[in-house]
């Protein structure tokens, strides 16, 4: 049976993880956490754009706000919603098979190093912390909170809030 330590060590050879929405993925590993940028809000505000030049083409060739309308509209709703989920789970899946070194190599990745945090704050799955005047959140599956805790504690050398 391996000890939470054993385990703390064993899991920063392999890094947790941890989601804000689909917008970022942290990597918590030996140097610091590591955020990662999976969609850019600017990609998916260009979609909804998008989105709305269709709402706008149609209610210009089809006309008034019909039940066909609404079906168009809705559609094209759920087809950005789909297309943006697509996006995010391929663009996750291809960043869960770089290596550490080649994450941190990325333009769009920032290390946040474990010196640099100023408070960190546990609320059940969700992670608080602030590094350099900027306030971070990052979910964590269920399974890892309680290494994580153990992790966080153990590289910030502080008490972690609960709550």
């Amino acid at each position: 049976m391996t000890t939470v330590e054993e385990k703390s060590s064993a899991a920063l050879a392999e890094p947790l993880r941890g989601s804000w929405y689909i917008y970022y993925d942290y990597w918590f590993a030996d140097q610091g956490i590591l955020k990662v940028r999976v969609l850019s809000p600017a990609v998916y505000v260009s979609m909804l754009v998008g989105w709305l030049v269709f709402v706008e083409v149609l209610i210009k060739y089809v006309g008034g706000v019909s039940t066909y309308f609404r079906v168009l509209e809705f559609g094209g709703l759920m087809l950005l919603i789909a297309v943006s989920l697509v996006r995010v789970r391929r663009k996750r899946r291809k960043l869960s098979n770089l290596r550490l070194e080649d994450l941190l190599a990325r333009s769009d990745a920032v290390l946040i190093p474990w010196t640099t945090l100023a408070s960190v704050k546990m609320d059940d799955r969700l992670l608080k912390f602030t590094s350099a005047g900027h306030k971070y959140k990052a979910k964590v599956r269920e399974h890892q909170v309680e290494l994580l805790q153990k992790v966080l504690e153990s590289k910030t050398e502080k008490s972690i809030g609960v709550g």
